[in-house]
C-alpha cells in the first residue's frame, strides 16, 4: 500500500488491509488448529491463563437486535442495555459456538447475567474468579494470586493437557500486544487524525478477538507504515473520552464526526482494556499485579477513599499526557457503578483544566441526534 493510499483509507476511516477478517472462517481455522473458545466480558479476565492452555479468550460484544424482547422476560426495563443485549444474544443462541464463558466478579447485573449463562449451558466451562473490591494493596494482590492459582487448577482439571505455550512466553506475547497498542495511542496523541475513531475501533476489536501472535504481527506492520505517513491533517480540537459505553465504541466515531479528534480514551472496551504494569518476579504475579494496579473499574472501589484517590490521580495523569482541549464523560444509562463514580470523579477532573461534557447513551446509541447536537456545541466552545 502506498502512502497516499494509506491516507485515503484514513480519510475513509477504514483500514481494510490490516484489521478486517471473516469471524466464521477464522473460527473454523482455530478449531482446525486445536483451539477452544472462551467468551468473556471485561478487562478483569486473566486471558494469559486461558491462552497458555490453548483456550482462546474472545471479548463478547453483543449486537443490538432492534429490541430486547427475549431479555425483557427476565430483566426489567431499567437494567443497563449492555446486560439486556447480552441476555438477548444468549437466548437467541448467538453464543453456541463457545466452549466456555468467563465473567469476573463484577456488578450485580452481570452476576445475574452469569446465572443465565450457567442455565443455558450447564455442561460448559464457566469458571469463577473473585476480584477483591479493595484494590491497589498488597493484600488484594495476594488474594488475586491465590485466585489465579485456583483458576489454573480448575482449567487443568477440566481440560486435558494441551500443547499450549508456557505461561511465561504467553505473558510476554500479551505484554508486547499492550506495548504495541500503547505505541498506537502515542501516535494518536502526537499526530491527531492519522488514525480515525472508526479505525481505532477496528484495532480494538481485532485485538480482542484474534490470537495475539497474529495481532502483534499485524500491528507491527501497521505501525511501520503509518509512521511513514507525513501528509498534513486538518487542525481540530482534541478530546479525551472516559466512562462506560458498554462495548459499543461506535460512539467514538460519532463524536469525531462532530468536528474533533478523539486522541485517547479510557473505556472498558478501549484503551482501559489494554493497560499494563511492569513485569514481576513470576508470570502469575505479573498477571495479578496487572489486575490489581491498573486504573480500576468503579465496581472495585466502593467504599475506600484512598483507592478512589489513587484511581483519580491515574486518570488525571493520563488526560494530562494526552494534551487535550476537552473531556467527554460517558455514562451508560442505568449503569449504577459508573453513575456512582461521577460525584467523586467530576470535581477532580475539573481541577486539571479542560472543559468537560457529560453524555448518557445506550447500547444502540438511540439518542445519536441529541449527542451530535451537544457535542457540536461543546466542540465550538473549546475550539
Amino acid at each position: 500500500m502506498m502512502k497516499s493510499q494509506l491516507l485515503e483509507n484514513v480519510d475513509k476511516k477504514e483500514l481494510p488491509d490490516y484489521f478486517r477478517f471473516d469471524q466464521q472462517e477464522k473460527l473454523k481455522e482455530y478449531r482446525k488448529n486445536g483451539w477452544k473458545m472462551i467468551g468473556h466480558f471485561c478487562s478483569y479476565t486473566p486471558e494469559e491463563l486461558f491462552y497458555s492452555n490453548k483456550l482462546l479468550p474472545v471479548r463478547i460484544f453483543p449486537k443490538f437486535a432492534g429490541n430486547f424482547e427475549l431479555a425483557d422476560k427476565y430483566f426489567p426495563a431499567y437494567t443497563c442495555s449492555f446486560a439486556r443485549s447480552s441476555l438477548n444474544a444468549l437466548l437467541s443462541n448467538e453464543f453456541d459456538s463457545f466452549d466456555g464463558f468467563f465473567i469476573s466478579s463484577n456488578c450485580d447485573t452481570l452476576r445475574h447475567l452469569l446465572h443465565h449463562f450457567i442455565k443455558k449451558y450447564p455442561t460448559r466451562f464457566i469458571p469463577d474468579l473473585i476480584i477483591p473490591s479493595k484494590v491497589y494493596s498488597k493484600q488484594s494482590e495476594e488474594m488475586l494470586l491465590s485466585e489465579l492459582l485456583r483458576l489454573e487448577k480448575n482449567i487443568q482439571r477440566i481440560f486435558e493437557p494441551r500443547n499450549g505455550d508456557s505461561l511465561g512466553s504467553v505473558v510476554n506475547v500479551y505484554r508486547e500486544n499492550r506495548m504495541l497498542l500503547k505505541m498506537i495511542t502515542e501516535l494518536r496523541i502526537r499526530r491527531p487524525g492519522v488514525i480515525s475513531g472508526r479505525a481505532m475501533n477496528e484495532i480494538y476489536h481485532f485485538n480482542m478477538w484474534i490470537d495475539k501472535e497474529t495481532a502483534n504481527t499485524k500491528m507491527r506492520e501497521f505501525l511501520a507504515e503509518v509512521k511513514c505517513e507525513n501528509s498534513q491533517i486538518p487542525d481540530k480540537p482534541k478530546v479525551f473520552i472516559l466512562g462506560n459505553c458498554c462495548g459499543n465504541n461506535d460512539i467514538i466515531d460519532l463524536i469525531e464526526d462532530c468536528g474533533c479528534y478523539v486522541v485517547n480514551d479510557l473505556l472498558s472496551s478501549g484503551n482501559k482494556y489494554f493497560q499494563d504494569v511492569p513485569e514481576r518476579s513470576t508470570p502469575m504475579e505479573t498477571i495479578a499485579s496487572r489486575l490489581n494496579e491498573k486504573i480500576t473499574c468503579p465496581t472495585k472501589i466502593i467504599t475506600y477513599s484512598a483507592d478512589r484517590h489513587q484511581a483519580l490521580n491515574q486518570i488525571k495523569e493520563m488526560i494530562k499526557e494526552s494534551r487535550v482541549d476537552g473531556i467527554i464523560l460517558l455514562n451508560q444509562k442505568f449503569c449504577d457503578p459508573h453513575g456512582l463514580d461521577r460525584p467523586w470523579m467530576l470535581p477532580g477532573l475539573k481541577e486539571i483544566g479542560p472543559r468537560i461534557l457529560e453524555l448518557e447513551s445506550e447500547q444502540d446509541i438511540n439518542n445519536s441526534g441529541q449527542i451530535k447536537t451537544r457535542v457540536e456545541a461543546f466542540i465550538e466552545m473549546i475550539s
